[in-house]
Protein backbone atom coordinates (compact mmCIF):
# COMPACT_ATOMS: atom_id res chain seq x y z
CA UNK A 1 0.00 0.00 0.00
CA UNK A 2 2.72 2.56 0.77
CA UNK A 3 4.65 1.54 -2.13
CA UNK A 4 1.28 2.53 -4.32
CA UNK A 5 1.33 5.84 -2.62
CA UNK A 6 5.04 6.56 -2.95
CA UNK A 7 4.04 6.32 -6.67
CA UNK A 8 1.68 8.00 -7.08
CA UNK A 9 3.29 10.79 -5.04
CA UNK A 10 6.32 10.34 -7.50
CA UNK A 11 3.96 10.52 -10.79
CA UNK A 12 2.18 13.84 -9.58
CA UNK A 13 4.89 15.40 -8.99
CA UNK A 14 6.94 14.35 -12.17
CA UNK A 15 3.93 15.03 -14.05
CA UNK A 16 3.63 19.37 -14.04
CA UNK A 17 7.51 19.27 -14.59
CA UNK A 18 7.03 17.09 -17.89
CA UNK A 19 4.26 19.28 -19.13
CA UNK A 20 6.05 22.68 -18.66
CA UNK A 21 9.32 21.02 -20.36
CA UNK A 22 7.47 20.22 -23.52
CA UNK A 23 6.31 24.16 -23.43
CA UNK A 24 9.39 25.12 -23.70
CA UNK A 25 10.59 22.97 -26.15
CA UNK A 26 7.62 23.78 -28.44
CA UNK A 27 7.73 27.88 -29.83
CA UNK A 28 4.52 29.24 -30.07
CA UNK A 29 3.70 30.39 -33.69
CA UNK A 30 4.74 34.25 -34.40
CA UNK A 31 1.21 35.55 -35.79
CA UNK A 32 1.04 36.49 -39.51
CA UNK A 33 -0.35 40.26 -40.41
CA UNK A 34 -3.04 39.97 -42.97
CA UNK A 35 -2.85 42.60 -45.80
CA UNK A 36 -4.94 44.03 -48.28
CA UNK A 37 -3.68 42.48 -51.81
CA UNK A 38 -6.30 44.22 -53.44
CA UNK A 39 -9.32 46.49 -53.75
CA UNK A 40 -11.83 47.85 -55.44
CA UNK A 41 -15.17 49.08 -55.35
CA UNK A 42 -17.03 45.78 -54.95
CA UNK A 43 -14.15 43.43 -53.56
CA UNK A 44 -11.58 43.26 -51.21
CA UNK A 45 -8.81 40.67 -51.29
CA UNK A 46 -7.05 39.98 -48.02
CA UNK A 47 -3.72 37.79 -47.99
CA UNK A 48 -3.06 35.88 -45.13
CA UNK A 49 0.38 34.70 -45.59
CA UNK A 50 -1.04 31.12 -46.29
CA UNK A 51 -4.21 32.22 -48.16
CA UNK A 52 -6.28 34.92 -50.03
CA UNK A 53 -9.49 35.89 -49.15
CA UNK A 54 -12.01 37.85 -51.26
CA UNK A 55 -14.97 39.57 -49.73
CA UNK A 56 -17.99 41.65 -51.19
CA UNK A 57 -18.13 44.94 -50.32
CA UNK A 58 -21.06 46.88 -50.35
CA UNK A 59 -23.06 50.35 -48.96
CA UNK A 60 -22.92 49.11 -45.69
CA UNK A 61 -19.62 48.10 -45.48
CA UNK A 62 -17.92 50.44 -42.84
CA UNK A 63 -14.12 51.20 -43.36
CA UNK A 64 -11.75 52.55 -40.30
CA UNK A 65 -8.22 53.67 -40.64
CA UNK A 66 -6.78 54.17 -37.27
CA UNK A 67 -9.34 54.38 -35.39
CA UNK A 68 -11.25 56.89 -36.92
CA UNK A 69 -14.36 56.23 -39.82
CA UNK A 70 -13.16 56.63 -43.58
CA UNK A 71 -14.38 56.50 -46.96
CA UNK A 72 -13.05 53.53 -49.13
CA UNK A 73 -10.77 55.74 -51.27
CA UNK A 74 -8.53 55.78 -47.75
CA UNK A 75 -7.99 52.02 -47.56
CA UNK A 76 -5.27 51.10 -49.64
CA UNK A 77 -3.84 47.71 -51.21
CA UNK A 78 -0.77 46.86 -49.00
CA UNK A 79 -2.38 48.18 -45.72
CA UNK A 80 -2.82 45.81 -42.92
CA UNK A 81 -6.12 44.90 -42.21
CA UNK A 82 -8.76 42.90 -40.16
CA UNK A 83 -12.04 42.36 -42.18
CA UNK A 84 -15.31 41.07 -40.37
CA UNK A 85 -17.26 38.94 -42.03
CA UNK A 86 -21.20 39.13 -42.35
CA UNK A 87 -23.06 36.04 -41.21
CA UNK A 88 -22.52 34.00 -44.35
CA UNK A 89 -19.00 34.48 -44.92
CA UNK A 90 -19.02 36.23 -48.16
CA UNK A 91 -19.52 40.36 -47.37
CA UNK A 92 -17.22 42.89 -45.38
CA UNK A 93 -19.16 43.70 -42.72
CA UNK A 94 -16.06 46.09 -41.40
CA UNK A 95 -12.76 46.84 -42.68
CA UNK A 96 -10.15 47.94 -40.12
CA UNK A 97 -6.97 49.18 -41.56
CA UNK A 98 -4.44 49.85 -39.05
CA UNK A 99 -1.09 50.77 -40.82
CA UNK A 100 -0.62 52.28 -44.14
CA UNK A 101 1.47 50.62 -46.63
CA UNK A 102 5.26 50.70 -46.64
CA UNK A 103 7.16 52.31 -49.39
CA UNK A 104 9.32 49.80 -51.37
CA UNK A 105 12.65 50.57 -51.86
CA UNK A 106 13.79 51.41 -55.20
CA UNK A 107 15.84 48.24 -56.24
CA UNK A 108 19.85 49.40 -56.92
CA UNK A 109 20.84 50.50 -60.21
CA UNK A 110 23.18 47.65 -61.46
CA UNK A 111 26.67 48.74 -62.33
CA UNK A 112 26.72 49.10 -66.22
CA UNK A 113 28.74 46.31 -68.23
CA UNK A 114 29.71 49.01 -71.27
CA UNK A 115 32.22 50.86 -68.93
CA UNK A 116 35.34 51.66 -70.72
CA UNK A 117 38.45 49.90 -68.50
CA UNK A 118 41.31 52.28 -67.93
CA UNK A 119 44.32 51.05 -69.44
CA UNK A 120 47.30 51.74 -66.95
CA UNK A 121 50.09 53.98 -68.71
CA UNK A 122 53.40 52.96 -69.18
Amino acid sequence: MKFALYTLAALCLCLPMAQAADSKATPKPTPKHVTIKAISSSEITIDTGVVAKTYKLDDHTVYVFQGQRVPQSDVKAGMRVNVTPSFDGKNATMVTATEAPKATPAPAAAPSAAAPKATPKK
